[in-house]
């Protein structure tokens, strides 16, 4: 027995441990604990952190069980057969214990030292493959197991096994389907079967509805008629299994039930009271459609039973003394848990009246309308149109023992008519509205969806994500970002906060968090009792943030799927923003080396005019002695790469020069200082090439001397002189070719190009040879040209050609 110490007088937060918000079982189990939270007076807080190992998700959902803290949550409520179920007993049992020092609670698997809730699924089971067994003559039934370390997997292939033997059927290995819970297994089991095992089946057990769902889908979707060809069945009774058609064949265990009773375990053990360790709820089998069991038509079922419960009574119409007390005996069969006295007295005593009319007056549509109202209001406590189906059906029973009139059995006959039409049209209006609202949302979803793939900033985007809070209903939402680890602790930012009722966002804390003050921020805002549903946004392994809903009239699934469409939204942002801050980041370390090589290149060329001024200085003082040819070709060299980094200080972009500029400027200079008054032509052909400052100087210093010599030596006239400067981009031999000459008389024919000894022409060669790594060719006629060749590499950026 366990027992706790009471804890002090304010009101408790429950945690409630869940793996997705998509699956019926889940939300069902949901549905009991915060229902029951909520008339108990009781804070709840539902972290919907995924299933440890599970091969549909990563390990970051998990991320969101680190949130739970003893000073937040008083007690905790596990829905341990779902999340453990892709791992150990042994490693399920590890997990409860980080939870050490908050009373912890099970439901579904029976954990040593801590009080669980189960169903007990045993003999529910047997007698579901019984029946397919003794009421179908089934001899090969195929079985779709859960995971192998599941306790309710375990007990279902149990009963499955003993009930063959049972009937001394063999067991065959090659019926047997691995599976885990999940739709997917159930439409893989039918491939297995048909496909890679060729086996004669003919019929199929799931371990849960969701299997044989997918069962049954995937046999239709190859042509196979269920039940006719295959029958097929489940386990839990989840709602989707009343809308397939046909409808599923199953054990009901009391899924709302589970969570109802672990809500209340719970508060008896948080006020000190002692609890069981182990809790079972009962289940039984839940015959429909697809097992081969076809409806038998109502009226002939009604009027079979009323045979057997005919009591002799007077002429003329007459309801019983005992009647209302019968009446309200059927409905607690509605079995639903926040129905009181009262409203089920209510409702009996209304069905009652309506009879009553109904039967006398002979008005039908007194006793529908009447019945359809209390059919829909009973839908806010959850109760389903199979619970009223039944329990109107015994009280027509009851109704025709009690009469012998034709005429009244007639009317009565009449209005059991009108009820099943009653139950058929609400059932497929229920079906057409789940269809419809799935729609609706899924429209709002994609809306959403197209918003945000174009908005990659997050202070637009929160807009945004308000407008689809609106149009789905939600109360309150709070949106967190997690941030990198510092240290062992992982922080949080709030990013959003949003209420419909009031402006929450002033009030909530803007600055990061640790991430165990997550919990206690959101629990301080409200003074009323609260629901709170927390959720983690992740992509892949990356885990970016939790979100916490107050949850409103939405289905699960839409939970699930938002959290999708949002993580992906933030993904986006924060992307886009961690570019935005690199590019930033790259920019000005792009405009601060801008600035530095600006600076570099202005010294350098002061430092090159300081040096020609020095050399000035000598000149015409005559303090040393410098030969004037000598004087003039170094100066004319180191004015060649000046004027390089001139050029570079008038660009924008400091790290190519514009080649054509450069040449125009360098020859205009030459001719200028040293031209000696003839008259010089310039032919420059350059287009679009921009090289970089370790190419353009040897390329600069080449042309410089070649230009020099030209001068000098190669016209005899004073006019008719013409310098040519030509570069291009070969494509086909990606290489610049340059071409830099002359129409003068040429170099003398003894004179060998390649042999001479001259400095002019020696710095020619090593500058060609050794810093552009190309070739040179001289051409004499006319005049004295040189054709040079280097490789495109040495380019940083070219045009042209």
């Amino acid at each position: 027995m366990a027992k706790q110490e009471g804890i002090a007088k304010k009101r408790p937060a429950i945690g409630f441990l869940i793996d997705v918000f998509n699956n019926q079982y889940q939300m069902e189990v949901w549905s009991g604990v915060s229902d029951t939270c909520a008339k108990e007076d009781l804070n709840l807080v539902c972290f919907c952190g995924g299933a440890f190992k599970s091969p549909y998700e990563h390990d970051a959902r998990t991320k969101v069980y680190e949130l739970i803290h003893k000073k937040d949550i008083d007690g905790l409520i596990i829905l341990s057969s779902t999340i453990g179920n892709f791992i150990s007993k042994q490693e399920l049992k590890q997990f409860c214990s980080t939870f050490s020092g908050i009373p912890t609670l099970n439901i579904g698997s029976i954990i040593q030292g801590l009080p669980s809730v189960v169903v007990d699924s045993d003999q529910s089971m047997f007698e579901l493959v019984a029946h397919c067994i003794q009421e179908h003559d089934c001899r090969r039934i195929a079985f779709i197991k859960g995971t192998d370390d599941n306790d309710d997997a375990l007990k279902r292939f149990a009963m499955y096994k003993k009930a063959l033997a049972h009937f001394e059927i063999p067991l065959k290995p090659d019926l047997i389907i691995p599976g885990d819970f999940v739709y997917g297994s159930g439409q893989r089991a039918v491939s297995i079967l048909l496909d890679e095992r060729k086996a004669d089946v003919d019929a199929i057990i799931g371990a849960n509805d969701l299997t044989a769902i997918g069962a049954i889908e995937a046999l239709q979707a190859r042509g196979i008629k269920v039940p006719e060809q295959i029958k097929v069945v489940g386990f839990d009774n989840i709602e989707e299994g009343r809308l397939i058609k046909p409808k599923l064949t199953t054990i009901s265990q009391p899924v709302y039930s589970l969570g109802y009773k672990a809500v209340m375990l719970m508060k008896h053990w948080l006020a000190g009271e002692e609890i069981a360790e182990i809790t079972v709820v009962p289940t039984y089998l839940k015959i429909r459609q697809s097992c081969g069991c076809l409806t038998k038509k109502p009226q002939k079922h009604i009027f079979e039973k009323c045979k057997e419960l005919k009591e002799k009574a007077g002429n003329g119409f007459c309801l019983k003394d005992d009647i209302f007390d019968k009446i309200k005996g059927k409905l607690s069969s509605i079995n639903v848990q926040d129905c009181t006295k009262n409203i089920i007295f209510d409702y009996a005593n209304t069905l009652y009246t309506i009879f009553h009319i109904a039967i006398k007056y002979k008005r039908p549509q007194v006793f529908i309308d009447n019945l359809e109202h209390l059919i829909c209001e009973s839908r806010q406590y959850d109760v389903q149109i199979d619970k009223w189906k039944k329990a109107i059906q015994e009280i027509f029973s009851i109704l025709f023992a009690s009469f012998t009139s034709t005429e009244y059995e007639d009317t009565l006959a009449c209005l059991y008519v009108h009820f099943t039409e009653l139950i058929r049209d609400i059932e497929r209006r229920e079906h057409l509205d789940f269809s419809i609202y799935k729609q609706r949302i899924a429209v709002e979803l994609h809306r959403f969806s197209q918003k945000l793939i174009i908005t990659f900033n997050l202070e637009k985007l929160k807009p945004k994500i308000v407008d689809v809070i609106e149009k789905l209903a939600i109360k309150r939402i709070i949106i967190f970002q997690s941030t990198r680890n510092i240290g062992a602790e992982r922080e949080v930012t709030p990013i959003l906060a949003y209420d419909d009722r009031v402006k929450i966002s002033e009030s909530f804390p803007e600055i990061a968090l640790s991430k165990d003050r997550l919990i206690a921020e959101c629990l301080r805002i409200d003074k009323k009792r609260i629901t709170y549903i927390v959720m983690p946004l992740f992509i892949e392994t990356e885990l970016l943030g939790f979100v916490v809903f107050e949850p409103s009239l939405l289905k699960g699934i839409i939970y699930e799927n938002f959290t999708v469409q949002l993580s992906s939204a933030l993904k986006s942002a924060f992307i886009v923003e961690e570019l935005q801050k690199n590019t930033d980041e790259l920019q000005k370390s792009l405009h601060e080396k801008e600035v530095l090589l600006r600076e570099v290149h202005h010294r350098v060329k002061n430092n090159l005019q300081i040096v020609l001024s020095l050399m000035n200085f000598k000149v015409h003082n005559n303090k040393e002695t410098i030969h004037p040819e000598n004087y003039y070709g170094i100066k004319s060299r180191i004015q060649a790469i000046a004027l390089i980094h001139e050029e570079l200080l008038d660009r924008n972009d400091v790290s190519v020069i514009d080649f054509n500029n450069y040449v125009n400027s360098l020859v205009d200079r030459i001719i200028y200082t040293s031209a000696n008054g003839l008259e010089i032509t310039k032919n420059i052909d350059i287009k679009d090439i921009f090289l970089d400052i370790q190419t353009a100087t040897p390329c600069g210093l080449v042309i410089n001397e070649i230009i020099n010599n030209s001068l000098k030596y190669a016209f005899k006239k004073k006019k008719d002189n013409v310098i040519t400067i030509k570069m291009k981009y070969c494509k086909d031999k990606k290489t610049i070719e340059m071409l830099v000459g002359d129409n003068g008389r040429g170099l003398p024919p003894a004179v060998d190009f390649q042999s001479t000894e001259t400095v002019g022409l020696e710095l020619i060669k090593l500058l060609v040879r050794n810093q552009l790594e190309g070739k040179i060719e001289l051409m004499k006629k006319p005049g004295t040209c040189y054709k040079i060749n280097f490789i495109s590499e040495k380019v940083t950026a070219y045009g042209g050609g």
